[in-house]
């Protein structure tokens, strides 16, 4: 299965020349439980990867368009190869390159959406259609903002 993980802002901006503009621990620790929970595989493109800094689960394969080397993991260049040989369940966690580039075969959505606006310059696709949300969570109160936690399922392809 294939699931994608994102926090999302107000204008469904991801990101702000290149970082995350706000930090939120109640999102984090959302994205930790739900990436340990399916088996802690992971998807990330290059340069997400580089602003992270290091591993952050059992296996990452990072998606290049350029020599990469990965301290843990394997560095892939074709994601069609990728899937076409993949077993059990990875999460996709961006960047928006690549959220765009696998959405059509995501099987699951879990997206974090911020009421506030961040100024980003990065967005996640709008277009939802296809998927359909199947479970929200109560609001959470944190940082002078508040956000949900959403849930969405394929429906159609």
């Amino acid at each position: 299965m294939i699931r994608q993980i994102v926090a999302v802002d107000a204008e469904n901006g991801i990101a702000r020349d290149g970082e995350t503009p706000w930090e939120l621990q109640g999102d984090m620790d959302y994205f930790r439980e739900n990436i340990k929970k399916f088996g802690s595989r992971i998807l990330v493109a290059s340069r997400t990867h580089e602003v992270i800094g290091r591993p952050i689960a059992n296996f990452t394969y990072v998606w290049s368009h350029r020599d990469f080397a990965v301290e843990k993991g394997q560095v892939v260049h074709d994601l069609q190869e990728l899937f076409s040989s993949l077993e059990g369940d990875l999460w996709v966690i961006g960047g928006a390159s690549l959220y765009k580039a696998t959405l059509d075969i995501a099987d699951e959505l879990y997206i974090t959406r911020i009421d506030q606006t961040y100024g980003c310059d990065t967005f996640y696709p709008a277009d939802l259609s296809g998927f359909e949300l199947t479970s929200s969570s109560d609001r959470v109160y944190e940082a002078d903002t508040s956000y949900v936690f959403e849930q969405y399922k394929r429906t159609q392809r």
